[in-house]
């Protein structure tokens, strides 16, 4: 009934290998720290100095960090330039993805709708 147990010994190559990924795996990290603080950077900066990667940003919203998508969508959304309200709405198709904010952020676009000029 009871299994046999066998051991694995990790041969010096393996420990090696191990310590390259878990090397690299750090360094991912940096790597990843720093585009999120670029990122964040655009998103808060004056949008009509960086215009495009601001379009490119909304259009692709899941690359702002969960916490800024909403307010970044609703900025854009009641944007007086047409271009960013199109590209915040293009965002709005990733709503699903929001998770427990799914539905504050419909309610709160709603009410962006309704006020808009350009409905």
């Amino acid at each position: 009934m009871a299994e046999k147990l066998t051991y694995k010994f990790f041969h010096a190559k393996d420990l090696d290998e191990a310590l390259h990924y878990a090397n690299e795996l750090a360094s991912k990290r940096d790597q990843y720290q720093q585009i999120l603080a670029e990122l964040t950077e655009v998103v808060n900066s004056e949008w009509s100095t960086n215009r495009q990667g601001v379009y490119n940003l909304l259009q692709n919203i899941l690359l702002i960090p969960p916490d800024m998508r909403f307010p970044t969508l609703e900025k854009a959304l009641r944007s007086e330039d047409p271009a960013f309200v199109l590209s915040g709405c293009i965002g709005c198709q990733e709503i699903a993805t929001f998770g427990d904010q799914e539905n504050k952020f419909k309610q709160e676009l709603f009410k962006i709708i309704k006020e808009t000029k350009y409905r």
